[in-house]
């Protein structure tokens, strides 16, 4: 069992000896793009699963073949879906990502104006100036 990792470790540093500094340079900075297909919660780069091993020499092999960035995105795509990648393609993410906090912040705003309606409403005031500000203190039975 502690032979697996090892051959593992030992494929991979295999096959990211072939590839030229150029190569190595776009085969990081896809890598980092892609998350792990088996769980989907660590970059491809830094993931230690055999599915990663294997989505990492098909990296390779699709870099040696002089296939473009989106290709090989697109290839990714269509065989592990979507959520393969770190950060999702379309404006659904920036919709997601600033939604709550719009919520936050507009309801934020009705509990401040409502607080503030409140103790408006609840405050204070004066006495007004007529019959009940001018008790005769002979009139009240001690």
């Amino acid at each position: 069992m502690t032979r697996l990792p090892l051959l593992a470790l030992l494929l991979a540093t295999a096959l990211s000896a072939t590839l030229t500094e150029p190569q190595q340079a776009r085969f990081d900075e896809l890598a980092d793009g892609f998350v792990a297909p088996c769980c989907g919660q660590e970059a491809l780069s830094a993931h230690r699963s055999p599915a990663a091993e294997q989505a990492r020499a098909e990296l390779t092999a699709m870099i040696e073949a002089g296939r473009s960035d989106a290709e090989i995105r697109e290839a990714f795509v269509e065989q592990y879906g979507k959520r393969v990648l770190i950060v999702p393609e379309g404006g659904q993410a920036d919709l997601l990502f600033w939604t709550p906090w719009i919520a936050l912040a507009l309801g934020g705003a009705w509990a401040a104006w409502f607080l503030l309606r409140l103790r408006r409403r609840a405050a204070v005031r004066p006495a007004a100036d007529g019959p009940l500000a001018e008790i005769d203190e002979s009139e009240i039975d001690w």
